[in-house]
């Protein structure tokens, strides 16, 4: 019985979903068309070469972080200490 329901649920859902999709087009176009043709009467009536002025706008971001730790400050400033102590060491 469920599979004579889905055998004809399935095929009817794809079908549905391709309607759905054509009529969702349609009045997409219905819409949104004459905007269009507008939008290409406008810039075809518009010259070759047309002069504009652009603006760039720049924003420096800072980040704010608390004091370091001593101890990350320490481990930094010994860590170059011990490589040149081993390289002594093997010279």
């Amino acid at each position: 019985m469920t599979a004579v329901f889905v055998s004809f649920a399935l095929p009817f859902l794809f079908c549905a979903s391709g309607v759905l999709a054509v009529l969702a087009l349609g009045l997409t176009w219905r819409t949104y068309g004459r905007e269009l043709q507008a939008l290409r009467a406008q810039l075809a009536a518009t010259p070759d070469l047309r002069e504009f002025t652009s603006r760039v706008a720049t924003v420096q971001v800072r980040e704010f972080s608390s004091a370091k730790r001593r101890s990350a400050i320490r481990s930094r400033n010994l860590a170059p200490l011990r490589q040149v102590a081993g390289r002594r060491a093997v010279a």
